[in-house]
């Protein structure tokens, strides 16, 4: 926090204050309820005070958390030898007397008094006064020994901010700072290390990377978006910051100069917790916990900020999902100073709920960039003395190339690094595996594991929570439901481990479960552990029927990466997922997709299996666009034109295999499909095409030159553009693409209305009405 006033102009401040009720009372009460051991602050001011403008009740430690009292005397201005003409030796003497404090407790006798001034008390005054009560203890508290107090008690006080809402603002701070250090996956990193994350809108534009990176430039911050809208859900894959990002924006608005500036105050909350009554339930909770506790006046120029982390956690159907979003964005919409974000694994609903697009804008976290993550490590190597030559072994390890760039595979592998273990992860799943046994002290044994049995104990109690988790569909349990995990197992196997004890060794050592105080409840320090561990007992016990069309549910994506990542060399475990045919046309797409994952977690299977299960992936790619294209499918995607769908395929296949594992696959699948007599000339152009693409990415050379060496004369329009959009991004052009692009040119300067029309119609007419004008067309040459 930074510091606006010096210890010499905060007690100039304090020394300003001229009315002793209104102006030093309020803030002093607040104060006195911050300090230790204070239970309750009652303001006694008025004709009925006794002497004291406040009794303190507070617990007394020496005796067991008894309750003890003291009563508080306020003055305005200096405290010297005339003390007697202030009526201060008056209001001691009447503190003795017995009273009944607000809500009707009684006190029978105070024998503490503090005395409070704003301003100074003499050396002479202070010994005067305890002369005369030498019975009482007496407390003296002046600027100079004030001012210490509201810094550690009440520093939003120096903000000139409102008292209730400087309380309510450091609240919310502390209990997402607590989270923060909870949650943190690096033990020697500060909790408020905060990795930048790039957020970008959800956009279906054609774009090259010269067009995305002006985009970048000019892409607007978190708070610029949160200014902006009213209604706002962030997407982000698993391991992208999502919760982090909440964290963040609710604790940037704590900050005293933040608030001043903007006027927001965050609620923050757990979609888990709300699903159940959504209906009016963010304004119930805006009521208790800011509206009951703030002054009304003062909130009317504030907005209120409702974040609502894990909107995904809880596994519902998508009609079920959309209706929770509709019953936030309507609720947001009726109280006129209310701002929601709300944080989401992606959902894929579908464009058939047009009314989502009301009221709600959708943005995305985007991937970190190498760049980035090697910053980010290399700044951890300098904080924890680490040599820089494992970034140098990293630099030229694979890791990095099948990585996710997301901050949970950063912050696994620094947490590694800052262990100091020798050996570097090949892939993701082996990162999480190396993680986990360190955490729980395989390898570490300060962490308190004695003995290798504890450790085994631990893996398998941790594995069963998991799959308690996965299979109820819960993102939590309570803590006694938890011990029972523990004292189920231990009980009935000899081997002598206290299941209490394993238990706290687990909440305050490991680093993967957490306990949440507050609810009496424990929970995974990140969900895609107890994906992981919920994949290693699908392997050891060899599941009959746990390969299903499950594989292409978004909500189980992760558990089958890891299912397939612990295998490694799985050529029948990948052969059988292949052979799950997709039960729709979402599945599909989703089955293209989600194979790119599960190819790269099985790294170790032979390449050419990969080689031919990538071309197979590129072949129903094809086959699907076609089929949209053509009027077979109907689709959502039939309200854009062909060339934005081609580019939303593109923008898909490019993004889910364009790492460096696939590289060496990309000229002999695009042979493949060319010499493939069962495609059609069409499906073999945009196949080539997607490889193609994924060539751009991967920086391969001169990318398109298969597809224009084999099928140039006879390449659909929409491939040609396509092709013709991606030059900017590519470096050297070789004479195949200087033809391509000169041919291209010629059709443009054609003056000819019908080619006009159709350049125009993939660009500009919706797919659906380029299917009915088609339709007419060939019913005409009928008739």
């Amino acid at each position: 926090m930074p510091e606006l006033l010096s210890e010499v102009d905060k007690r100039k401040h304090l020394e300003s204050l001229s009315d002793e009720v209104k102006q030093f009372h309020p803030f002093l009460e607040a104060l006195l309820s911050k300090m230790p051991r204070v239970t309750s602050v009652s303001n006694t001011h008025g004709p009925n005070e006794r002497g004291a403008d406040f009794i303190i009740e507070r617990t007394d430690d020496t005796t067991g958390g008894d309750s003890e009292f003291v009563a508080v005397i306020v003055k305005v201005g200096k405290i010297d030898k005339n003390f007697s003409s202030s009526g201060i030796t008056d209001q001691i003497r009447e503190c003795q007397l017995a009273r009944h404090l607000p809500g009707g407790k009684r006190v029978e006798f105070v024998h503490e008094v503090w005395i409070f001034t704003n301003e100074s008390i003499t050396q002479i005054g202070r010994e005067g006064i305890s002369r005369q009560y030498p019975d009482r203890r007496i407390k003296f508290f002046e600027s100079q020994n004030i001012v210490p107090l509201i810094n550690k008690h009440l520093p939003n006080y120096w903000f000139n901010i409102p008292v209730d809402i400087g309380d309510y603002l450091r609240g919310v701070d502390i209990k997402l700072k607590n989270q923060d250090k909870t949650l943190s996956i690096l033990g020697g990193v500060d909790s408020d290390f905060y990795v930048d994350q790039a957020i970008s809108p959800i956009r279906p534009l054609y774009e090259s990377k010269l067009q995305k990176l002006k985009r970048d430039k000019n892409r607007k911050t978190i708070h610029e978006i949160l200014n902006e809208n009213k209604c706002i859900l962030i997407e982000g894959e698993a391991g992208f910051g999502k919760s982090k990002l909440l964290r963040y924006v609710g604790r940037y608005y704590c900050v005293p100069a933040n608030y001043i500036k903007t006027k927001t105050i965050p609620l923050y909350l757990n979609y888990a917790d709300i699903h159940d009554n959504l209906s009016s339930i963010i304004l119930k909770l805006i009521r208790e916990n800011i509206t009951t506790k703030i002054n009304k006046d003062e909130l009317e120029s504030c907005t209120i900020l409702v974040l609502i982390d894990g909107f995904d956690e809880k596994r519902i159907d998508e009609s079920d999902r959309v209706k929770s979003l509709l019953l936030i964005r309507d609720e947001i919409r009726k109280i006129p100073n209310a701002k929601a974000l709300i944080t989401s694994r992606p959902l894929n609903i579908s464009d058939k709920y047009a009314d989502l697009k009301s009221g709600i804008v959708w943005y995305e976290i985007m991937p970190m960039s190498i760049k980035g993550m090697f910053a980010f490590l290399t700044s951890l190597c300098k904080k924890e003395s680490i040599s820089s030559r494992i970034i140098d072994d990293i630099k030229k390890s694979n890791i990095f190339k099948q990585l996710p760039k997301s901050p949970i595979a950063a912050l696994l592998l620094a947490r590694l690094l800052e262990e100091q273990s020798k050996d570097l992860p090949s892939n993701l799943t082996e990162l999480y595996l190396k993680y986990t046994e360190l955490m729980l002290g395989r390898w570490d044994m300060e962490r308190g594991m004695q003995s290798q049995k504890e450790f085994e104990a631990a893996v398998i109690i941790i594995t069963n929570i998991a799959v308690y988790f996965i299979e109820n569909n819960l993102p939590y349990c309570s803590s006694e439901e938890a011990k029972g995990f523990f004292s189920g197992y231990l009980n009935k196997r000899n081997l002598e481990i206290n299941h209490l004890i394993l238990y706290e060794k687990l909440i305050n050592r490991s680093g993967i479960i957490l306990h949440d105080p507050d609810n009496g409840r424990i929970t995974f320090k990140h969900r895609t552990f107890f994906e992981f561990f919920y994949a290693t007992t699908k392997v050891k016990n060899h599941d009959q029927g746990f390969i299903s069309n499950k594989i292409y549910d978004p909500y189980l994506k992760n558990i089958y990466f890891f299912y397939v990542g612990l295998q490694k060399d799985c050529e029948p475990v990948l052969t059988e997922m292949m052979n799950v045919i997709p039960s729709n046309d979402g599945q599909r797409l989703t089955r293209v997709i989600f194979f790119a994952d599960y190819l790269l977690a099985g790294y170790m299977t032979p390449y050419d299996f990969i080689k031919k299960s990538f071309e197979r992936m590129i072949k129903e790619l094809s086959q699907l666009y076609i089929n949209i294209i053509t009027g077979k499918i109907d689709t959502p995607f039939r309200s854009n034109p062909e060339m934005i769908i081609l580019w939303l395929f593109q923008a898909v296949v490019r993004s889910v295999y364009g790492f460096e594992f696939y590289k060496n696959a990309l000229s002999e699948c695009a042979l493949g499909i060319v010499t493939d007599a069962e495609l059609s000339n069409e499906e073999k152009a945009f196949g080539v095409f997607f490889i193609s693409v994924i060539g751009v990415e991967l920086k391969v050379n001169n990318p398109f030159d298969g597809l224009l060496e084999h099928l140039e004369g006879g390449l659909p329009l929409p491939v040609q553009f396509g092709i013709h959009y991606e030059i900017k991004n590519i470096k050297i052009h070789s004479k195949l693409l200087n033809r391509q692009t000169r041919k291209l040119n010629r059709y443009q300067r054609e003056s000819d209305k019908g080619i006009k029309d159709a350049i125009n119609n993939i660009h500009e007419m919706p797919l659906f009405n380029l299917l009915d004008q088609r339709k007419r067309k060939n019913l005409n040459k009928i008739q």
